[in-house]
């Protein structure tokens, strides 16, 4: 032990126990390809937009025993220096979990420790800036997504976008309405990219394998089987934490209202979106099928369903430049992603290093009738903390996690009344 409580982390990766005790773990943080000696770390990653991040925790007496000047270190270096961090069973069978770049360092000379922080690939792409210009007008939203993923050195994975309404093409200026100062100065690249997966219902983020994934979640996939205080038949995932959460009243039933000014026809413009949380009954009349109506469809739904909405008011956005068209297309992006948030998990299990985002999940064991439905992760965080000291119990190798339940079909292709 160290005078700071503390002992000197080993330079090559280390076997321990996870917190159930059940499987020793090997891992290893290197940091411009020297291995860091580390007492703790946590990466997390997001489907939806955020940059994932990385947390590092270790000591100036083990980073001088194994040689590592973090200053000279970035000095030195012609660029960021890189960072990986990969767990397994054993030494040869790893997977890297967080791929990224060294942002920062702080010094504790009293607990004698070093907090480093990283961001992952996506991080880069946050800094460069990037104008979409009218030149990109009659580009897809895939096609620009594959030519910025190229330019910044990553293997492009995408799933072209179906055509709209009455089979016209989905363009950038179809859904985006290039003009006007919106796209007249520099945004983010990470942004631009983001705000085009929102625009067509698709999910934007990057692995550590350095592939841009650009796709809606696949609802064929098979799901990873989790349980709750139940024995596990084999292959099944024993969850050691469940936080289930539900959020109806907003999001179960309610409509979008996007109003515009299309100044080529100077006319006002105006898109409406309606989604039914589940099936509403209208006594002497129909069955509004559970699922996201538009246009009129969406207008009509409204007018019936006014009984369930009970003069609640709409989410209503103003946008210009917009016509009909794009309108409806913005309405649809902003009541899918209010929607995907009626019902919601957060999880943890014993480390699950292969997990990935969108990856489709099924609970079963003791839990609500209402959980038995698929989930769809969106977050992944990994910690790991080396047995020692007072916190032993706390120490192995965890996986936390949320996932969101509404499957792409029933918020992605809208549907038709009884």
């Amino acid at each position: 032990m160290t005078a700071a409580g503390f002992a000197a982390a080993p330079t090559t990766p280390s076997a321990f126990a996870v917190a159930a005790g059940t499987t020793p773990v090997v891992s290893q943080v290197t940091i411009e390809g020297k291995v860091l000696p580390v007492f703790e770390f946590s990466c997390t990653s997001g489907a939806y937009g955020s940059v994932g991040h990385c947390q590092i925790t270790t000591s100036r007496i083990a980073l001088n025993a194994s040689g590592i000047n973090l200053v000279d270190d970035t000095v030195k270096a012609s660029g960021p220096l890189p960072i990986v961090i990969q767990v397994g069973t054993s030494a040869s069978q790893q997977v890297q979990i967080f791929v990224g770049e060294y942002d920062d360092a702080k010094w504790d000379y009293l607990k004698d420790t070093v907090t480093i922080h990283g961001r992952d690939l996506a991080g880069g792409l946050v800094d460069q800036k990037f104008v979409l210009s009218k030149g990109y007008a009659n580009k897809t939203p895939d096609q620009l997504v594959i030519e910025i993923a190229t330019q910044y050195g990553f293997t492009p994975m995408v799933t072209p976008v179906p055509a709209g309404p009455g089979g016209q093409l989905q363009t950038i200026g179809s859904l985006m309405g290039v003009s006007g100062s919106y796209m007249s100065y520099p945004r983010p690249v990470w942004d631009v990219l983001q705000s085009l997966a929102r625009e067509v219902g698709y999910l934007l983020y990057v692995t550590p394998q350095r592939q841009m994934i650009f796709a809606p979640p696949d609802e064929d996939d098979t799901p990873l089987a989790l349980s709750w205080n139940m024995a596990c038949a084999p292959g099944v995932i024993p969850l050691m934490d469940l936080k289930p959460s539900y959020a109806p009243r907003r999001n179960k039933t309610f409509s979008v209202i996007v109003l515009s000014h299309y100044g080529q026809s100077a006319q006002p413009t105006q898109g409406t979106a309606v989604v039914a949380g589940e099936p509403i009954e209208i006594p002497g009349q129909t069955t509004i099928k559970a699922g996201i109506y538009i246009g009129a469809a969406g207008t009509r739904v409204r007018g019936l369903a006014s009984s369930v909405l009970n003069g609640q008011p709409p989410y209503v956005h103003r946008s210009e430049g917009r016509t009909v068209q794009q309108c409806q297309s913005k309405a649809e992006a902003i009541a899918r992603d209010i929607a995907k948030h009626v019902f919601k998990i957060d999880a943890v299990a014993d480390g699950l290093p292969s997990l990935r985002l969108l990856q489709p999940l099924q609970l079963q064991g003791q839990v609500d009738s209402f959980l038995g439905r698929k989930l769809y992760v969106n977050s992944i965080t990994h910690s790991m903390r080396v047995p020692d000291g007072p916190e032993h119990g706390q120490a192995g190798f965890v996986t936390a996690f949320s996932a969101l339940s509404i499957p792409p079909t029933s918020i992605s292709d809208p549907v038709e009344l009884d």
